[in-house]
């Protein structure tokens, strides 16, 4: 089942601060970059978030993978 839920986000720095602490896969991959990949990533994924305009606010859009299974 797809699940589409919204995530809402105050800054960049809200955003990116779990990913870049190395949670979930993502951060786990972001995390075991040199450190000149690592800025690079980051300032790539700023300019995505930001889109042009100043930080703040942001809300995504994601969708979740859903199941449910019986244990015999």
């Amino acid at each position: 089942m797809e699940l589409m839920i919204r995530m809402d986000y105050q800054s960049f720095a809200d955003y990116w601060a779990p990913i870049a602490a190395g949670e979930g896969p993502l951060g786990k991959y972001v995390a075991a970059l040199d450190a000149a990949e690592r800025a690079r990533t980051d300032a790539a994924v700023r300019d995505a978030y930001e889109a042009g305009r100043p930080d703040g606010p942001r809300s995504f859009a994601n969708v979740a993978w859903a199941c449910r299974g019986i244990v015999h």
